[in-house]
């Protein structure tokens, strides 16, 4: 098992634990077997969160399947063709012999499957429909047909048509007005006193320390709420749809942010009380300190004049 930050362990094993205790076979069963009668009836629509119900408290292959042939009735391609494409993955791991039928059918939809590629400044923090796919810039993501929001964190956002079969939408979105992420700036004089400057620079360390701590915090909620909308999309033995995949690695990102941000709060936190102690003769200081915040890094940038 890959080394993991604090926060991004614990966020699995409460997942992991979440799970086991909402499955129910016996609902699972109840749901799918509501869910054929309604496609025996012509109601795919009604049908697919009944079977979508199934393989979340029972992630049974058939469940799996039969969910993705009613996305495919409704024209949810992008879906069906992920779903299919888990299946296939699911089958041969079990030496299941539907791997054949789930690969024939997620071939054929392959074509059918719309995209949208979207183009973002570097570094910058990229959504669609609220879920983030920084990793995905620059890639051809598999959507439904419909409207999609793509937005940049804190900056530009735009809508997406998709309206046909392998259709392929392209979005370019600029860079936002201003860094994301919160900055604490603090301006330090030596008043006279000896030690006014140090202990100056020792509550502005403390302050950003706190900062730093409330965003890791937020990192860290955004983390669990990815990794809690990826358990639906993933079945045994952590196979994942390609979206449930997505939205783990989007977790572990959050979760090492977190991890990191609220360690330099700490650090940043514990240096501002040790300077307020010593306390030396200083000269006029201006700094400035904020969280610095991207999709690879998480940190503190300390700048001005000492």
């Amino acid at each position: 098992m890959d080394r993991r930050g604090i926060a991004a362990v614990a966020l699995a094993l409460a997942a992991a634990t979440a799970s086991r205790a909402s499955a129910d076979p016996a609902v699972a069963q109840a749901a799918f077997d509501d869910a054929q009668k309604l496609v025996a009836a012509g109601h795919y629509a009604a049908a697919c969160p009944k079977f979508a119900l199934s393989y979340q408290q029972d992630p049974q292959l058939g469940a799996l399947l039969h969910l993705a042939d009613c996305h495919e009735h409704v024209g949810k391609l992008a879906t069906a063709w992920a779903e299919y494409s888990s299946a296939i993955e699911l089958a041969r791991r079990a030496h299941d012999k539907r791997e054949a039928a789930a690969r024939e059918r997620a071939d054929k939809l392959a074509p059918r499957v719309a995209h949208v590629v979207v183009h973002a400044p570097a570094g910058a923090t990229v959504q669609l429909d609220g879920r983030d796919i920084t990793a995905m810039v620059d890639s051809a993501i598999p959507v439904d047909a419909g409207t999609h929001e793509v937005a940049l964190a804190g900056g530009e956002a735009t809508t997406v048509t998709i309206d046909g079969d392998g259709d392929r939408e392209e979005v370019r979105l600029a860079a936002p007005d201003r860094a994301h992420g919160a900055a604490a700036h603090v301006v330090a004089h030596d008043a006279g006193d000896r030690d006014v400057g140090h202990r100056h620079l020792g509550m502005a360390a403390v302050a950003v320390g706190a900062v730093a701590i409330g965003v890791g915090l937020g990192f860290g909620d955004r983390a669990y709420a990815n990794w809690s909308d990826s358990r639906p999309l993933c079945g045994a033995g952590d196979v994942c749809q390609p979206r449930g995949g997505q939205l783990i690695d989007a977790a572990n990102r959050d979760a090492t942010a977190a991890d990191v941000l609220v360690g330099v709060g700490v650090a940043a936190a514990v240096t501002g009380a040790i300077l307020w102690a010593t306390a030396p003769r200083a000269r006029e200081r201006a700094v400035a300190i904020a969280p610095s915040v991207s999709a690879h890094a998480a940190g503190l940038a300390l700048g001005g004049q000492f």
